[in-house]
């Protein structure tokens, strides 16, 4: 992450990312206001849990108790596509392959 700061504006950041592999290609670019108005509200977010986390002595974690964990709506979604298109064998061939 490249910052640059004039005192007359804002400071713009401008993020560079870089290939692993080569041929190495690099691309570089900055958020958008949205992008950087969302980064405030959560900034600010995390900034107030920490402090009462300070406060409080009390710190957030996993659930003690068992969750249920369900397919988020995009995954569900591409199943039932899938699915429609004949993908997925059904229940009655499923029960034909186990006699």
């Amino acid at each position: 992450m490249v910052v640059f700061s004039n005192a007359d504006e804002d400071v713009q950041f401008v993020l560079v990312a870089q290939e692993k592999d080569p041929p190495y290609l690099v691309s570089y670019g900055s958020p958008d206001s949205e992008a950087i108005e969302w980064g405030r509200v959560l900034n600010r977010k995390a900034r107030d849990i920490y402090r009462r986390c300070t406060e409080s002595g009390e710190w957030p974690g996993y659930p003690t108790e068992p969750v249920r964990f369900e397919l988020p709506s995009w995954q569900r979604r591409q199943y039932e596509l899938a699915d429609a298109d004949g993908a997925y064998l059904t229940r009655s061939d499923v029960l034909e392959d186990a006699s």
